[in-house]
This record gives C-alpha cells, sequence and structure tokens, in this order.
C-alpha cells in the first residue's frame, strides 16, 4: 500500500508520489502538492512578471556564448535526425502530454482521517 499525506493546501490526501522532492523536510516531501505548487508558482509568475521577465534577460546576458552553442549543437543534431528522417519533434512530445492531460484524475482513498 503506498503511503499517503495530506496536502496543506487543497487538503486532499495524495500519495507521497505526488508531492515534490524537497530535502529541506524530514520525509524529503514537500508539504503542498505537485498541482498546488505549480498553480501557486504560475500565480506567483503572472504577478511578478517584470521581474521574472528581467531575471531571464539577466540569466540570457550572462550566459549567451554557453546557450549560442548549445543551440547551435541542437540545430545540428535536429537537422540530421530530419534528413534520415527519424525526428519526432513536437508533436510526438505534444501527443504523450495531451494523453497525460486527458487521463482522469487518480484519487487517492486513504482511510480515518
Amino acid at each position: 500500500m503506498p503511503r499517503l499525506r495530506r496536502c496543506r493546501a487543497c487538503k486532499r490526501t495524495k500519495p507521497m508520489t505526488a508531492f515534490l522532492r524537497n530535502a529541506a523536510h524530514k520525509d524529503a516531501r514537500d508539504v503542498w502538492c505537485r498541482d498546488c505548487r505549480r498553480a501557486y508558482a504560475r500565480r506567483w509568475r503572472a504577478a511578478n512578471r517584470a521581474a521574472c521577465r528581467a531575471r531571464q534577460k539577466a540569466y540570457y546576458r550572462e550566459n549567451r556564448a554557453r546557450l549560442r552553442a548549445y543551440n547551435r549543437a541542437y540545430q545540428r543534431r535536429r537537422r540530421k535526425l530530419i534528413r534520415t528522417g527519424k525526428w519526432q519533434g513536437r508533436s510526438a512530445s505534444a501527443a504523450a502530454r495531451a494523453r497525460t492531460r486527458a487521463a482522469p484524475p487518480r484519487r487517492a482513498t486513504g482511510t480515518g482521517g
């Protein structure tokens, strides 16, 4: 039987795998589930859009050479795969994400509470 934990944000009981790793906690898991943490991060980024954009620009300026080298290498690999007919591109990964999103949410059922 999988271990269960209650999310402090949504108050739902979920399996431990629904919680991100966090070494600062005794059991090395976050106190919020992945869904709640993701929603919080999206709200925070939306409210602090200017600060996020400034941080991204600063990172790009500081790491421009390394990022450009990575992108050049990526494009070379990509073109080679396209030529050989092995490139799956975003359509394959987007389809996998869509299948994951379309699956009905699994609810953990625990006893007691």
